[in-house]
This record gives structure tokens, sequence and C-alpha cells, in this order.
């Protein structure tokens, strides 16, 4: 009977040391992540900064591009943090492991994501405008040149009548 106790008192003891290594190892990841989430946040938080030409507007873009490649390549270390969570309030009932600790983890992780998609998405817009604006500039120059080229062809008066006559 003694054996028998004292075999269930060390079974739950080392029951309850890896819950508690689960749940520091859980802390961490958590604690990692959030951090993570906040340096994020502070980065697409700032408002966009106006940019004159075409290589900073493009330089811009792949700054956003590659933070919402980040948040590509962090979205399964949420998955496994949330997991986890669940694998955790399972074996504790904790509230804090809960489906609300859950969500709040889901909502701040995409509130970051959708922020960060739509400031790349401007900077898209806003570099396709610039190409377009510099497509019509290139025209119009094309044009301006041909129409220089036409007038001075006009205004040429030398020559004899029957030349002159040709040209109008």
């Amino acid at each position: 009977m003694w054996w028998g106790t004292m075999s269930k008192v060390l079974h739950k003891s080392s029951c309850l040391e890896s819950l508690i290594s689960q749940w520091n190892e859980y802390l961490e990841r958590k604690s990692q992540l959030e951090q993570w989430l906040e340096k994020l946040d502070h980065k697409v938080e700032q408002p966009l900064e106006p940019q004159i030409g075409l290589k900073e507007k493009f330089a811009q873009l792949d700054f956003f591009q590659a933070i919402v490649s980040e948040i590509e390549d962090h979205s399964g270390d949420l998955q496994q943090l949330v997991e986890k969570t669940a694998e955790l309030y399972e074996k504790t009932e904790d509230d804090s492991f809960g489906a609300a600790a859950q969500e709040e983890l889901k909502t701040q992780f995409n509130d970051i994501t959708t922020v960060a998609k739509e400031k790349m998405k401007k900077v898209e817009d806003i570099v396709k405008d610039h190409l377009l604006y510099l497509d019509a500039v290139h025209e119009f120059t094309d044009w301006l040149h041909s129409a220089k080229e036409e007038l001075h062809r006009w205004s040429d008066a030398t020559g004899d009548t029957s030349v002159i006559q040709k040209k109008l």
C-alpha cells in the first residue's frame, strides 16, 4: 500500500513537472510572439511617408512586402501557440488558456496583418500611379518632339512655289 501511494505521488509529481515545463515553454513562446507583434505593430502603424522618386517608392514597397512576408512566415508560430494554449486549457482548465486568450492572440495577429497588407496595397497603387505618370510624360514628350518637327517642316519657306505647295 505504501509503495502504491508512493508510486502515485511520483507519477503525479512527474505529470506536474511536465505541465510546469509546458507552461513555462508556452509563456516563453507567447512572450516572444508578443514582443515580435509589438515591434511589427510599431513598424506598420507609422504613417506612410510620401516619397518623391520612383526608386524611393519601390524601396518603400519592398519594405512592406518584407513585412507581409515576415507575417506569413510567423503564422505557423501563431497556430502552434494557439494549439498549445488549447492543450494547456484541456489539462488545467485555467481560464488564462481559454478561448478568449486564444482569440486575443489571433485578433492581434490578424489586425497587424490587415494593416500591413493595406499599406502594402496603398504603396503598390502609388508605384503604379507613378509609373503611369512617367508613361504619360514620355508619351507627351514624344508627341511634343514630333509636333516641333512638324512645325519646323511647315515653317521652312524655302524653295520654289511648287515645293511649297507640296508641303501644304
